[in-house]
């Protein structure tokens, strides 16, 4: 991934969680890469950030009370 005169060349690992559901995954993903990107995170931060934010959501049930 490339952003001006950065190259990301490292790989981001997925965090292991219990697979509840992929809907919304890249939504996720993306909006909170984005949203860290314009908030002035860098490149690294922000690709960890929407990670988490991305396992998170697929590892949570649709009703919270389950």
């Amino acid at each position: 991934m490339t952003t001006n005169d950065f190259t990301f060349k490292d790989r981001i690992e997925a965090i292991k969680v219990r697979l509840v559901s992929t809907h919304g995954a890249s939504d996720e993903f993306t909006g909170v890469l984005a949203a860290e990107i314009a908030g002035g995170t860098g490149l690294e931060g922000a690709l960890h950030a929407a990670n988490h934010a991305a396992a998170v959501l697929v590892s949570t049930p649709r009703d919270i009370n389950q």
